[in-house]
């Protein structure tokens, strides 16, 4: 399934790299307007790939990835959880095609796009966010220094790095940047400065940090690689030559943002913000007169803006494709040699792969999924109505932190079992207590009690 799973990923990536580069290389001889159909028609199909991917393929792996570390479940609640995600899969795929064809859905006017007009919600959900991943961020660093076993070995650096890019990618949100679509634009709600440029700047350093996040989930595959190849291929296992692959990867995002995207934002001037708004979107400009810090990005007018953006999501493919490929390598020296290992070593190299599976399942269904399919409708030029994208973007960006630490104390098991030892539950006192509240609430009937009790000692 795993081997089927890549041939899929490999066989689309590779035709739309395919289209879009003969699109590239024979725009001179076709219109404007067939070029911009065929491009439409790609994009399209790249947004109703993320149905399946999100409510189908993503879920199951995970919990079978769970099922194979045997996660003590109590109950069947991931197996409804995956029973409803298969349902809402048919209705999500057809309204996508509804929604996503200009001739199947109703011409409706974008110019009466709606936004909040008090954000005080949205910013105390944002604030206790912040608050959470901050005490969050310290509570796993310390799980990590202090209860990191010997098997662990120089692994748990790994683990510093996703929860360090993770927290840093987090923090760069507190000006609480709101996001706004179709417009592909942003404002800050705290209105530090008036200039443009610097706020590009700013989104660029996002953006660096949060792929930085997303390339420390690969070191971690490229360890787990490493470690194998050294015990069954030494001649491969040379650390100089992985340090060196992951630190071009990581200069590779520092070069394609500083030499495309940034260059963009000397283009950006708040007078031709204003007149596309005002011809486009005349209910924002409003919002965009009483926040400096609002930057609109036209891709008609920007050169580059629209080829960054494809290059993002070709890059991102790239992305899941390594780390598929490098999972596929993993699995296949564990099986070609599992005569020549322990069960118990053999079992070990598995589910520190399947962690970071579900590590990397963070970022990809939290950040990326949702981020490509708005930056996709914007490009497409769907005509919301409000700004509700750009609220559910910002909302996921701040679960993004909080879970990824929580998988990474969940997920391993030195950290679970300190955790669940500091639990209020271990408590005998308050086990006392939760039995009293529940003979109250049950009426002290019998069955309850019994069952009570039950519960009380698998707690």
């Amino acid at each position: 399934m795993v081997a089927g799973i890549i041939l899929l990923c490999a066989h689309g990536i590779t035709t739309i790299f395919c289209i879009l580069r003969i699109l590239r290389h024979h725009s001179s001889q076709m219109s404007g307007a067939t070029r911009r159909m065929h491009t439409k028609f790609v994009v399209q199909l790249e947004v109703e790939a993320a149905v399946p991917s999100i409510v189908l393929v993503f879920p199951l792996v995970c919990l079978i990835a769970l099922a194979l570390l045997e996660f003590p479940f109590q109950n069947n609640l991931p197996g409804y959880i995956l029973l409803a995600l298969f349902m809402c899969n048919g209705p999500l795929a057809l309204l996508m095609i509804i929604a996503l064809y200009d001739p199947y859905r109703k011409k409706m006017s974008a110019s009466n796009l709606t936004l909040l007009k008090s954000e005080s919600t949205l910013m105390t959900f944002i604030r206790a966010m912040d608050v959470l991943t901050f005490f969050a961020f310290i509570f796993t660093v310390l799980i990590i220094h202090v209860h990191s076993s010997k098997a662990m070995g120089a692994y748990k650096y790994c683990l510093y790095q996703i929860v360090l890019s993770t927290f840093i990618g987090q923090q760069l949100t507190l000006p609480v940047p709101i996001f706004v679509f179709p417009i592909i634009g942003a404002y800050q709600y705290v209105d530090f400065t008036d200039n443009p440029h610097v706020i590009h700047a700013y989104l660029c350093i996002w953006i660096v940090c949060s792929a930085q996040d997303i390339l420390a989930i690969l070191d971690g595959f490229a360890f787990r690689m490493q470690v194998l190849l050294a015990i069954f291929y030494p001649q491969y296992a040379d650390k100089r030559i992985w340090i060196s692959i992951a630190v071009v990867a990581k200069l590779g995002v520092l070069v394609l943002v500083g030499c495309w995207l940034l260059p963009v934002g000397a283009q950006l001037n708040r007078a031709d913000m204003r007149q596309h708004l005002a011809m486009m979107y005349p209910n924002a400009v409003a919002k965009f007169e009483e926040y400096k810090t609002f930057v609109v990005y036209d891709p008609h007018n920007l050169t580059g803006l629209t080829s960054f953006i494809i290059a993002l999501v070709v890059g991102m493919c790239m992305t899941c494709a390594h780390g598929i490929s490098t999972i596929f390598c993993i699995f296949r020296i564990l099986r070609l040699h599992a005569s020549q290992m322990s069960t118990a070593t053999h079992r070990m190299h598995t589910k520190f792969v399947v962690q970071l599976e579900l590590e990397a399942s963070v970022p990809c269904v939290v950040l990326m999924c949702p981020l490509v399919c708005f930056l996709m409708l914007a490009l497409l030029e769907f005509p919301f109505q409000t700004n509700l994208p750009g609220y559910i973007l910002m909302s996921l960006l701040m679960f993004h932190a909080p879970f990824s630490l929580l998988m990474i104390i969940v997920l391993y098991d030195p950290y679970r079992k300190v955790c669940c030892c500091l639990t209020l539950t271990s408590n005998p006192t308050i086990q006392a207590v939760i039995m009293f509240i529940r003979k109250r609430i049950f009426c002290g009937t019998p069955a309850a009690i019994s069952a009570n009790a039950s519960i009380t000692s698998r707690i």
